[in-house]
């Protein structure tokens, strides 16, 4: 058995699943999956002095209670869509709750882009059909 192409593929797979945890831990909120919030804003309340939401395109093409299970489709999700790719909880996403299936709590897999354009791009390269497209506020920082 050859050592060289079982390396090759270590690295991006241990690359991309660094990139997850951080995303991950980015975006982690309280039980509910809504972002935590710093400042002094009550609990689930945006404090504008320490993040300012924006609009962006999503499309979301998974959800799960745990985003463990959302694991082996972000990367494969990864590998055709590049840096367009999020796993997050659906509470750093305002407007996305309630849209198909996706229950409070949640995290997402999905693909994020400034534009409608931009978003066709990514969605063509993932390969996809969304089972949810939509513009939303994008609530957490990265």
């Amino acid at each position: 058995m050859r050592a060289g192409p079982t390396r090759k593929r270590a690295l991006p797979a241990l690359a991309m699943g660094l990139a997850l945890a951080l995303l991950l831990v980015g975006c982690a909120g309280h039980q509910s999956g809504s972002p935590q919030r710093t400042g002094s804003s009550p609990q689930g309340t945006p404090s504008r002095t320490s993040h300012s939401p924006s609009r962006v395109w999503i499309a979301v093409f998974q959800s799960a209670e745990d985003p463990n299970d959302l694991e082996a489709a972000s990367e494969e999700l990864m590998e055709k869509a590049g840096t367009a790719v999020v796993v997050a909880p659906e509470g750093c996403f305002g407007g996305l709750r309630g849209r198909g299936d996706i229950r409070p709590g949640d995290y997402v897999l999905a693909v994020m882009a400034d534009s409608r354009d931009g978003l066709d791009v990514a969605v063509r390269r993932a390969d996809r059909e969304p089972v949810v497209t939509a513009r939303v506020e994008d609530d957490c920082p990265v």
